[in-house]
């Protein structure tokens, strides 16, 4: 349930975020549609950590991937560009808050080239949280 409400928190927070971009959502079908950009949505769960003796709440780390699809020979400014808004739309320290959960953002989000892939050229934002359940 928790894994869910964080997935969603981050969906309604990227799309905040104007022109909006196809989004593909983990295990849904899409077809990409050629000259368009698109970006993959992903949840990373990296580990539960109880912080006290006897707690009945423990943290959840972990990050979301958004990785941007751009199409071929656009070069890879557009891309990039894209990539810096995201940044600006999750610096340290931000709380995310759907129903009572609360997600801060932890750490400066990392951008990594993918390079080429499936004729797209991809750069991949991965954005850290922590949640505590």
């Amino acid at each position: 349930m928790s894994m869910n409400l964080i997935y969603t928190a981050f969906i309604a927070k990227l799309n905040t975020l104007t022109p909006l971009v196809d989004t593909v959502y983990e295990n849904r079908p899409y077809s990409p549609i050629d000259g368009k950009e698109y970006q993959e949505l992903y949840i990373k769960p990296s580990g539960n950590t109880v912080p006290y003796i006897n707690e009945i709440i423990y943290e959840m780390s972990g990050f979301i991937q958004i990785t941007l699809c751009y199409p071929p020979n656009d070069g890879r400014s557009k891309c990039m560009d894209r990539a810096n808004l995201y940044m600006g739309l999750f610096p340290v320290g931000t709380v995310l808050t759907i129903d009572s959960l609360k997600i801060r953002i932890k750490g400066v989000p990392q951008i990594t080239n993918l390079g080429v892939d499936n004729g797209r050229y991809k750069i991949a934002l991965r954005v850290g949280f922590l949640a505590v359940l």
